[in-house]
């Protein structure tokens, strides 16, 4: 947060404005999500938030909750290892009976931001988009048009199958249909070769600029993704999710976070995490909601009867200041 004067405002509309008519300020505790990496409670940026609820707002009592460990909670488990990818960032955090053990948190070296942001530089650099091309725009090509590829060296070498005309065009030497027009193929094979295309198609597919024009990603419909697992792939020097996840890996992982929703992201999570752990079992969990799911473990924690115990009074940050969150947190 760079103006505190804007976190201010948004912090006093969102509990003003959205809060129930019947519910008063006053009597209901605030829980605010936290992150594992660079946590804002470390920093004196949480005295201000604190100052804001407590002096302005006059909310009765506060508390931070670890991001990855509410996703956890909110699957009804409290021991896990978490792989919470992320827009703004990406960690592997283990946890045990609620703990976070903060010692063996890693972080990765890609998220959907940087993806994002790589992916607008490679279709910048070839002229397929303008200079000015937009982040959301780019947000939104690698959200409808990416995915992640089980093998990255194999899927380059695949061939590209599209349907022109009805001629099917690049097809496998084996079938020796290359060129050939559908009707003329057997029956038994006219179907299955309709599949195929238009399966091995999907990093084919044009997508439409808000200017009108139409572009295709070619190979950045898988390798944009490709950092996440090997951050060599966007010249980035760092930590990939399987190599953090290696040196701490449980039986039971969940996968949060909205970038993990790219198709073929949980395939290639459980594939290489239950190829490394043989013959012991990996089981990967994605809920189809896990893009929300710290938000829902949240509400789960802040519903439940002994939940203001658990926070910091306003007596109590009055008397001990920041470090009291630390101890009841």
């Amino acid at each position: 947060v760079a103006k505190c004067n804007s976190f201010e405002a948004m912090i006093r509309h969102a509990l003003t404005v959205h809060c129930n008519e019947n519910e008063l300020l006053d009597k209901q505790p605030v829980l605010i999500l936290d992150r594992e990496i660079y946590p804002i409670l470390s920093t004196a940026f949480s005295n201000r938030i604190a100052e804001v609820l407590f002096e302005q707002l006059h909310i009765p009592a506060l508390s931070f909750g670890k991001s990855s460990s509410l996703a956890l909670h909110a699957t009804g488990r409290s021991t896990g290892l978490v792989l919470d990818v992320g827009e703004n960032w990406t960690s592997v955090v283990p946890i045990v009976d609620g703990n976070v053990i903060d010692d063996a948190i890693d972080e990765v070296g890609s998220s959907g931001c940087s993806q994002t942001e790589h992916l607008k530089k490679r279709l910048q650099y070839d002229g397929r988009c303008p200079t000015e091309l937009p982040m959301e725009v780019a947000r939104r090509i690698k959200e409808e048009m990416c995915y992640v590829a089980m093998d990255c060296e194999k899927e380059c070498i695949r061939p590209s199958w599209h349907l022109r005309e009805g001629v099917v065009e690049g097809m496998q030497s084996d079938l020796s249909v290359s060129g050939t027009y559908i009707h003329r193929l057997p029956a038994e094979l006219r179907l299955e070769v309709y599949r195929f295309a238009l399966t091995c198609c999907l990093s084919k597919q044009s997508y439409q600029l808000p200017d009108g024009k139409r572009i295709t990603l070619g190979n950045d419909a898988f390798e944009t993704a490709e950092g996440l697992f090997d951050p060599m792939y966007h010249s980035v020097n760092a930590m990939g999710i399987f190599e953090a996840a290696f040196s701490s890996v449980r039986e039971n992982v969940l996968v949060c976070g909205g970038n993990s929703l790219l198709p073929g992201t949980v395939s290639r999570i459980q594939k290489t995490l239950q190829d490394s752990q043989q013959p012991k079992k990996v089981v990967v969990s994605a809920p189809k909601n896990r893009h929300h799911l710290s938000w829902i473990g949240g509400a789960m924690l802040a519903s439940q009867s002994d939940f203001a115990t658990r926070c910091v009074s306003a007596a109590e940050y009055s008397e001990h200041g920041r470090a009291i969150f630390s101890k009841k947190c």
